[in-house]
């Protein structure tokens, strides 16, 4: 059974459907490829047979010394009807992937435009929530304002003794009022006498018997300043003081000179009196 299939009809069969299948393949070219020159399956440039026939492809020879003219030119016809079926599948194999990169490159333009417009419009969106959001804000802060408001005037029509007499009225601050600061030439109110008796004199212009005039930020007066001499301000403070003592002691002191009949009011008395004199003395014109 097994010895059968290796009959010599049975080899012929298979090398005649070898033959036709090599024939075939030789003219109906389906694929197309690099391959090298060297290559025994290399027909015409760059094309292959099929795989399913992957064979040795028969040479072409036109020399052939004992070939009929009739031979030769079907060889001639058969070479050229081969060549132009592979043009046709080279041109049609070009115009398939420039079709291909054509419309790649049209869908890749379309997903671009679609995705810019789906992100223009998300940004619309966001810019109007963004708008009713703030409007909301807006009509918030009015609604508070104006319910704020009727609770002032609440407050106020009702007074401490009406309804709200447990809340504390919200009073504004009024801003304080800032004096500014007098300075020492400034002249101050008040009569002629007071104005007088308030204001500072140094010992030279008591002397002179002229108006003291301070500077301000300075230790000396005027004329001080300007004769560039020591300044020293006479106290009122003092000469009150003398007086007052003097007048007090004046009734149980005896004149200057004369011991008193009450030993603790002496040296007082005897003090004061001493004091009055010497101002009394810078206090007398003299002659320049």
């Amino acid at each position: 059974m097994g010895s059968s299939s290796d009959t010599p009809a049975t080899a012929r069969r298979y090398l005649t459907a070898g033959t036709a299948a090599t024939e075939a393949a030789s003219t109906d070219v389906i694929q197309m490829g690099e391959i090298l020159s060297a290559d025994p399956r290399r027909t015409i440039r760059g094309f292959v047979p099929d795989k399913k026939f992957d064979v040795p492809a028969p040479m072409l020879a036109f020399d052939g010394p004992y070939e009929d003219d009739e031979d030769r030119l079907n060889k001639v016809k058969k070479y050229w009807r081969v060549h132009d079926k592979e043009r046709m599948l080279r041109e049609a194999h070009y115009k398939e992937l420039l079709d291909a990169e054509v419309q790649a490159a049209e869908r890749r333009k379309a997903d671009e435009n679609t995705q810019a417009l789906e992100k223009a419009k998300e940004e619309a969106a966001a810019w109007e929530k963004e708008k009713e959001k703030e409007k909301e804000k807006v009509l918030e802060t009015a609604a508070w304002n104006k319910k704020k408001t009727i609770e002032l005037e609440k407050d106020s029509e009702a007074g401490p003794s009406g309804v709200n007499k447990g809340k504390t009225r919200e009073v504004p601050k009024t801003p304080r009022k800032v004096t500014p600061k007098k300075s020492l030439t400034e002249v101050w109110l008040g009569s002629e006498g007071e104005e007088d008796e308030e204001k500072l004199q140094c010992v030279y212009c008591m002397k002179k018997k002229i108006t003291c005039v301070p500077q301000a930020g300075k230790k000396v007066c005027v004329t001080c300043g300007w004769r560039k001499m020591k300044c020293e301000f006479f106290d009122k403070s003092t000469f009150q003081w003398a007086s007052e003592l003097h007048g007090r002691s004046s009734n149980s002191c005896r004149p200057v000179g004369s011991p008193c009949d009450l030993t603790p009011h002496s040296s007082l008395c005897f003090s004061a009196v001493s004091l009055l004199t010497i101002l009394s003395i810078h206090s007398q014109p003299q002659s320049v």
